[in-house]
């Protein structure tokens, strides 16, 4: 109070406790706005981490996940090429295997419990080019499927006729 008996400071024209009503009103929007915007960005950033796919070239990470599926690999099979793709829920990997013999692609492709044939082919379907690691286009194309009960699928494809006898493997496992 004034010595007039006025509640009003003469400096602002105003009463004092709405200033300062105004700036905490002003400081409330204020943090409502950051923490709205921040977690939203954050949910986004979750959610792309979870369901983006990431690739990459892992020949450890692409084995164990093959294996975790089926894949029966020995001494003497050499991983060429091993591509991970992480995603939430389904991750995959890629595998390029060469073995020794056309009798070891077999027996892999056996105790992988992989069943084989130009039947097993999806006609029109698609294949990583050579220049992509893949077996490219070829009307001898061999393709073998293994389905896991819950967990995802093996499959994998060969070509006799590709010069290297068919001991080059294309393999691909994804996760259900």
């Amino acid at each position: 109070m004034d010595e007039n008996g006025s509640n009003v400071d003469a400096r602002y024209g105003q009463r004092p406790h709405r200033t300062f009503l105004w700036i905490g009103l002003g400081a409330g929007v204020m943090a409502v706005l950051v923490v709205l915007t921040g977690g939203w960005l954050m949910l986004r950033w979750i959610d792309d981490g979870m369901t983006g796919v990431h690739v990459s070239e892992d020949k450890n990470s692409a084995r164990r996940l093959a294996q975790g599926l089926g894949l029966e690999l020995r001494p003497g099979d050499r991983i060429v090429y091993g591509e991970y793709q992480s995603s939430f829920p389904d991750s995959g990997s890629y595998l390029v295997v060469e073995t020794r013999t056309p009798a070891d692609r077999d027996r892999l492709l056996t105790t992988s419990a992989m069943g084989c044939g130009p039947e097993s082919r999806t006609p029109g379907s698609q294949h990583r080019s050579r220049d992509d690691h893949g077996p490219g286009e070829s009307a001898t194309l061999i393709g073998c499927h293994s389905a896991v009960s819950g967990a995802g699928v093996l499959s994998a494809e060969y070509d006799p006729a590709d010069g290297t006898s068919g001991t080059r493997i294309y393999i691909q496992a994804s996760q259900m």
